[in-house]
């Protein structure tokens, strides 16, 4: 499938023995992901390489108390939906809403290169890490990784079309 999609959820560990899987949202609430249609899978197998989505059908999504759960099709024990954990579920970036001027979903930040005010390169956005009180830019050059915090007070310009983010952060700083 060509399609680009954007993960939305995490699938954790299996929860009852009848194949139930804890599920994490990445963003928003569980209604919000809801609201976007169809979910697709991909397996955690196959996330360091290929990009294979499929489609999920009849999946069951409920929440009981403050957690989140999903019951795939057809599997009724938690041998076989042990399989699914690490899964990633998707949506086509097509279906998300149009966002604001000076908003990025954090998909369009991935594979964005990271350079200081001396164009000195941090590498890559390999993943986004969520503290609680801010973002940190996962950046990797290949051999190093740095952690960039993704603050409003240290980006400096964000071309997310150039794919280059400019920071005011230096190498010596803390990470």
């Amino acid at each position: 499938m060509s399609e680009e999609f954007v993960e939305i959820a995490r699938i954790g560990a299996t929860y009852k023995l009848d194949g139930e899987l804890n599920l994490y949202p990445l963003a928003n609430s569980i209604e919000t992901l809801l609201s976007y249609g169809s979910w697709y899978i991909q397996m955690p197998s196959l996330k360091q390489g290929a990009k294979d989505w499929q489609i999920l059908r009849d999946e069951n999504v409920y929440r009981r108390a403050s957690k989140t759960y999903i019951k795939i099709a057809g599997i009724e024990d938690a041998t076989i939906a042990k399989k699914y954990v690490n899964a990633l579920i998707g949506v086509p970036k097509r279906v998300l809403p149009k966002l604001d001027d000076g908003t990025t979903y954090f998909a369009d930040i991935i594979g964005c290169e990271v350079l200081n005010q001396d164009n000195k390169s941090f590498g890559k956005v390999i993943d986004i890490i969520e503290t609680g009180s801010n973002e940190v830019l996962v950046c990797s050059n290949g051999k190093d990784e740095y952690l960039v915090p993704y603050v409003q007070q240290y980006i400096i310009d964000e071309n997310i079309e150039l794919k280059k983010i400019i920071v005011d952060w230096e190498f010596d700083y803390l990470s």
